[in-house]
């Protein structure tokens, strides 16, 4: 998941639920340090919108994924930015070996904290695709990546291209540059566009 940038885009948001949204940080955190470190997976990410108006709105997330059972998983994820977060759980399943769908609640700062998310990703070989639809109180939000095959580059890692399209963003092409466990991405949407974005992720 990515910035829905709500501090620059909505001003439905407020403080009032920050107490649960904390809460549920601490159980996630506290779930990733009692699992066997050796199968929870996850990534810290920092990303960066560059808005037509020059302004800048950073933002910090988190993601962990534990196995429970062959094709089943727990996943957490937080997000947050400046004057806005939320913080999400739910589990996943692994529909095929390239198809997977994950279905989480979770709370945000808003007048109505809760939210529901859903994600499929797809992917193979030849391409990914990963869409991710939110609803909730401050109101829905999208994100659809779709990306071609990975190409190695000559310092041992993988470049990938494609489209992006995600809400409070726009629609534009994307590229995406990895080296091993570190990667880095950006997009510059040419529909509905409202500046570029970029990130940084670190996977552990």
């Amino acid at each position: 998941m990515c910035p829905h940038n709500k501090t620059l885009s909505s001003p439905h948001y407020t403080e009032r639920p920050m107490k649960t949204l904390i809460a549920l940080l601490v159980v996630l955190i506290a779930s990733a340090t009692i699992v066997n470190a050796q199968t929870t997976t996850g990534f810290v990410e920092g990303q960066f919108q560059m808005s037509k108006d020059a302004t800048v709105a950073k933002t910090l997330d988190v993601a962990l994924t534990h196995p429970i059972k062959p094709g089943w998983a727990i996943e957490g994820w937080a997000l947050k930015t400046d004057g806005w977060g939320e913080a999400y759980v739910g589990v996943s399943k692994l529909l095929t070996s390239w198809a997977s769908l994950t279905a989480q609640v979770g709370v945000e700062e808003a007048d109505r904290p809760w939210r529901v998310a859903g994600t499929l990703w797809m992917g193979n070989a030849k391409f990914s695709a990963l869409v991710i639809l939110e609803e909730g109180g401050s109101g829905w939000w999208h994100k659809v990546v779709v990306t071609g095959p990975a190409i190695k580059h000559a310092h041992g890692g993988n470049v990938k291209a494609g489209i992006l399209s995600q809400r409070f963003v726009g629609t534009g092409p994307y590229m995406e540059l990895s080296f091993g466990k570190a990667s880095f991405w950006v997009t510059i949407p040419v529909v509905n566009g409202n500046g570029a974005l970029a990130g940084i992720r670190m996977g552990f």
